[in-house]
C-alpha cells in the first residue's frame, strides 16, 4: 500500500469513525441534517416567511415544505400566517427547538474536547494545517474537471 493510499484511507477512516460515534447518532437526528439547518437559520435570523427561508437555504420550496412537515411533526417548529399578508407563511422555532440547540451545542462541545485530547496541542495544529491542504487540493482538483 503506497502512502497516497494511506492517506486516503486514514481520512475515510476517521470520518467514518466520526459519523458512527458521533453523540447526535444516539438521538437519531443524523437521518435528517437538512432540518438541523432551518433550526440554525431561524435561531440566527428569528422568524422569517417560509419564501425567504427558502431563498436563505438555497433550496426549493417544495423541498423546504417536506423539511418544515418534519420539523412541525417534531413540534420544532411553527407555522403561522402574516397578519400584515395573510399569503406569507412565517416559520418560528419552538422552545422545543431551542433546547435541542443548545443540547446539541453541549454535545459538540464535549466531543470537541474528546477529540482534542486525544492529540497534543502542536499535534492538532498540524493536522488542521494538512486538513487545510487536503482540502485546497480536492477544491483545486474540481475546478480543473
Amino acid at each position: 500500500m503506497n502512502e497516497t493510499t494511506n492517506v486516503l484511507e486514514t481520512v475515510m477512516r476517521i470520518s467514518r469513525s466520526m459519523k458512527r460515534n458521533h453523540p447526535r447518532m444516539k438521538d437519531g437526528e443524523h437521518r435528517h441534517r437538512g432540518g438541523f439547518r432551518i433550526i440554525r437559520v431561524l435561531a440566527k435570523e428569528g422568524p422569517m416567511p417560509s419564501k425567504d427561508l427558502a431563498e436563505k437555504l438555497d433550496i426549493r420550496p417544495s423541498s423546504l415544505s417536506e423539511a418544515l412537515d418534519r420539523l412541525q411533526e417534531k413540534e420544532l417548529i411553527t407555522r403561522s400566517t402574516d397578519e400584515n399578508d395573510k399569503r406569507k407563511v412565517i416559520v418560528s422555532l419552538t422552545d422545543k427547538a431551542v433546547d435541542r440547540m443548545n443540547k446539541r451545542r453541549e454535545n459538540k462541545d464535549e466531543y470537541q474536547t474528546l477529540l482534542a485530547s486525544a492529540i497534543s496541542e502542536e499535534e492538532q495544529a498540524e493536522f488542521v494545517r494538512i486538513g487545510n491542504k487536503i482540502i485546497d487540493a480536492i477544491k483545486n482538483a474540481n475546478k480543473e474537471d
